[in-house]
């Protein structure tokens, strides 16, 4: 008996491992100290665990990188994951990243030469409590970590995917 399938492009198997893009839970798995291999500069390399509404099935590991020259993406991520206190130090350790969680949002990239994967475009913020006019209320809420149940042993509550997010000023960012 023959075996029947259909046939695929490089491109469309490596897509099927990709979740959509849209925002999701993620955890850090391991973060570590780096060097930029562009600029020389400093770095932490995050990896991520994204969580997707397919359970343990639907894990996807995605890698980042915070770099002072990313400063949005460095302080977004920090907000978002109970170190906006940290950050106002301007010290970071990779250390205080591991174990983190928090909501990101995620892009496909496509470069010539290489296969599509996902990406974080950008971390989300928690919005600041409706009515505090108390900015000390607001900087606190910023330093909470995000009440998200995401660790690896339990079972995440997924976050179905949001429509695209664009930046152009991103998109210009040659790595």
């Amino acid at each position: 008996m023959a075996l029947s399938f259909t046939p695929k492009t490089e491109e469309q198997i490596a897509e099927e491992n990709l979740v959509p893009d849209g925002e999701y839970p993620f955890e850090v798995i391991k973060a570590e100290e780096a060097i930029s291999k562009k600029t020389g500069d400093p770095m932490i390399k995050l990896k991520l665990c994204i969580f997707t509404d397919d359970g343990p099935a639907g894990e996807r590991h995605v890698y980042d990188y915070l770099i002072q020259t990313m400063d949005f993406k460095l302080r977004h991520f920090c907000a978002c994951t109970g170190l906006l206190e940290r950050y106002e130090t301007g010290t970071l350790e990779a250390e205080d990243c591991n174990g983190r969680t928090g909501h990101c949002i995620v892009k496909t990239e496509k470069q010539a030469g290489y296969k599509p994967k996902n990406a974080v475009k950008d971390y989300v913020v928690p919005k600041q409590p409706e009515g505090s006019g108390n900015p000390s209320a607001a900087h606190q809420s910023l330093a909470k970590p995000l009440a998200v149940n995401v660790s690896r042993s339990a079972d995440p509550k997924p976050v179905a995917p949001a429509a695209p997010v664009t930046d152009a000023a991103e998109d210009d960012v040659p790595f």
